[in-house]
């Protein structure tokens, strides 16, 4: 994105690569929020770029249940959303993973697909993965790049490690139980194996 700073009258120009998550493999989870296609890239801190641009960054985290569902679970997609604020700048997105997600191998689940979302006077409209818009002054841009595809059979996957994904915020009890088979204790951090044996000899698992 880029226009005029009003702090400065200036010209400004912000460029930006947003990491993905990376797919599992067949020894390792696929890493979270990772760049795959540019490397030796840093990210920007939202401190950094709030002091030298005219945006505010409302959110930058993970985003829960992105992951491809598998016996090595595939990373993480990343959320970015910003707010710009006194000027009218361009915004353009160049991406991918719009329509088609990271595909899951021997038998692993697809990654969730990427968003593109403008938020304009309280209306939220998909821009798509390659568009170019011309925003006001409040509005807000919410991009959430695609989860990495998994590896092997989701019901394979190890229930503690399905336990830790929750405790860490990576993934819902709903989705545990869901896409994994794993069911977890109501009010306790604790896998209910007799329950997670049953889920996982039902049909279709």
């Amino acid at each position: 994105f880029g226009g005029r700073d009003p702090r400065n009258g200036e010209y400004y120009c912000f460029l930006e690569t947003l990491a993905g998550g990376y797919g599992g493999r067949h020894d390792a989870d696929g890493p979270d929020a990772v760049q795959t296609h540019i490397q030796n890239t840093q990210n920007a801190p939202i401190e950094e770029t709030e002091l030298n641009y005219p945006v505010r960054i409302h959110e930058y985290s993970l985003v829960p249940d992105s992951e491809g569902a598998g016996r090595q679970r595939g990373g993480l997609a990343l959320c970015r959303e910003y707010e710009f604020v006194g000027h009218e700048p361009t915004f353009t997105t160049l991406a991918d993973r719009a329509r088609f997600p990271a595909h899951g191998l021997h038998g692993g689940d697809d990654g969730k697909v990427a968003s593109y979302t403008l938020i304009s006077g309280g209306e939220a409209r998909n821009l798509g993965s390659k568009a170019t818009v011309q925003l006001v002054t409040g509005d807000r841009v919410r991009i959430e790049t695609a989860g990495g595809g998994g590896f092997g059979p989701a019901h394979e996957r190890d229930p503690e490690a399905v336990l830790r994904d929750v405790r860490e915020g990576k993934i819902s009890r709903a989705r545990a139980r869901e896409a994994y088979g794993v069911a977890i204790r109501s009010g306790k951090w604790a896998v209910d194996l007799v329950e997670t044996r049953r889920l996982r000899r039902s049909p279709g698992r």
